[in-house]
């Protein structure tokens, strides 16, 4: 029989050993003045299943080009690596905290000195807790609705604030939204509060988006009486059955980019999902077409001489996601979708320019049905 656990009111089924919930291992800060370009930490814990990284909600803004850091596993190492090599400014290598987890397989546990603590499905053998890996948990939900007041990038149609408290910087955000995407960006603080801001892909105000936050259950209020579960080790709570877990469904790969802005994922229907995005992913870059006031030419580098206004269209967004049924959909968001102009004889050089490419290279697709 697997294991369970139900609300002792309601009945309501909160955690049973197939929901393959997600675990939290660590946090690493990597960036920040003088840092190297690139990185690596070892967890033997990342090998027990699926990896994933996550650059939290309330770290840092990405404002400037070329300064994305990008993310990737072998085995039980995870390296970062940033594109810009020079370290001479701080924007450069700005500051990140990354999270760490897996999703954990069938697999054997790393050898540990020690008590040992590990539950199991009894039908598949996967792994749900475990010493070392602390479950991510309900720690609250709402709805946001689209706004216009506040702006990414330069033409974002609108945006969703889900309020965020980053100081345990250990909170995932499930985002919802079913008829256009939503993309994450980063934060702000308005009258003191943070929010974890998205660029939405429509122009009217209030449109709902749905959310999510988990948090590990020591920075969630004890709820009183109920199973709780530690880490033999240390005695970091693992586990409190008066929250819901996070339930996984997957971490697809996507790889979602400049040249293929849009795909998709298809699940079991019947059920509701919702998206974790891991990193800020997106793209700026300008067209080769130019333009000479206000009239499209043919740049064949001969100019007259005279006093013209040049321009060429910029191509920015970022890459969201919204949920079509039981389809994740990705699609991309208008951010830098402008026209730079350049006044003079002749115009600026080096015409399809890509100032920085980020690549959405997966998810984390959550079933959050009946939360």
């Amino acid at each position: 029989m697997p294991f369970t656990v139900r609300d002792q009111n309601t009945g309501r089924l909160m955690f049973e050993t197939s929901m393959r919930s997600g675990s939290f291992l660590a946090y690493v800060d990597i960036g920040g003045a003088g840092s190297p370009q690139d990185g690596s930490i070892s967890n033997p814990l990342l090998a027990i299943g699926t990896p994933y990284a996550v650059a939290m909600s309330g770290g840092a803004n990405f404002t400037r080009e070329n300064v994305y850091p990008t993310f990737s596993f072998s085995g039980n190492t995870f390296s970062w690596h940033y594109p810009m090599a020079s370290a001479a400014y701080d924007y450069q290598h700005p500051p990140c905290r990354v999270l760490l987890g897996v999703k954990p397989g069938a697999g054997p546990l790393p050898p540990f000195t020690g008590p040992r603590l590990c539950i199991r499905d009894p039908n598949t053998g996967i792994i749900q807790l475990f010493r070392g890996g602390l479950c991510f948990q309900l720690a609250g939900k709402g709805t946001a609705y689209t706004r216009t007041d506040y702006r990414v990038g330069n033409t974002s149609p609108s945006v969703v604030l889900i309020p965020n408290n980053p100081t345990a910087g250990t909170r995932l955000i499930a985002v919802r939204s079913t008829s256009f995407p939503v993309a994450k960006w980063g934060s702000i603080t308005i009258n003191g509060q943070v929010y974890a801001i998205y660029s939405c892909g429509t122009a009217a105000a209030n449109q709902p988006v749905d959310y999510w936050v988990f948090d590990i259950p020591e920075n969630i209020s004890s709820g009183g009486v109920g199973l709780k579960l530690r880490d033999p080790n240390n005695g970091r709570m693992l586990y409190n059955s008066n929250y819901d877990a996070l339930r996984i469904m997957d971490v697809p790969t996507v790889n979602a980019s400049i040249d293929n802005p849009s795909t998709y994922q298809s699940y079991p229907s019947g059920r509701t999902y919702a998206v974790v995005q891991p990193m800020i992913a997106g793209y700026n870059s300008s067209t080769e077409a130019l333009y000479r006031d206000g009239l499209l030419i043919l740049d064949d580098g001969n100019y007259d001489g005279s006093y013209h206004t040049w321009s060429r269209q910029n191509d920015g967004k970022l890459l969201g996601t919204w949920v079509d049924g039981a389809t994740i959909r990705v699609d991309p968001v208008s951010f830098d979708d402008v026209i730079g102009q350049t006044p003079g004889p002749a115009p600026q050089p080096d015409p399809a320019t890509v100032y920085w490419s980020n690549p959405m290279t997966n998810l984390i697709v959550v079933d959050v049905t009946g939360l």
